[in-house]
């Protein structure tokens, strides 16, 4: 995605959590935008999501950002993480 900001265009990433609440309909959970998808972004995001109130997480499916894999594994620990179907089929390496 491509921001622009003070006269200057940057592209910018958005972080977005959606769940699968209990009665089985989706839910956004949070959005962010940062500068990329690296560690502090997401560990930024996902400790905002855990400070409001996020427990419960069972499952985490994503792209293989290795950022939130292992940001992931620290915020949410009961958490197992999968990858997207999309992803299975990619030529870069899961980690």
């Amino acid at each position: 995605m491509r921001r622009s900001w003070a006269g200057e265009v940057r592209n910018v990433s958005l972080l977005v959590a959606s769940a699968v609440n209990s009665e089985g309909f989706r839910e956004i959970l949070g959005i962010c935008e940062g500068a990329n998808e690296d560690k502090s972004g997401w560990s930024a995001f996902l400790r905002h999501l855990v400070e409001r109130g996020l427990k419960g997480v069972m499952l985490i499916i994503s792209g293989a950002c290795r950022g939130l894999v292992e940001r992931a594994a620290e915020y949410l620990p009961d958490a197992r993480w999968q990858a997207h179907p999309s992803d299975l089929f990619s030529r870069r390496p899961l980690p």
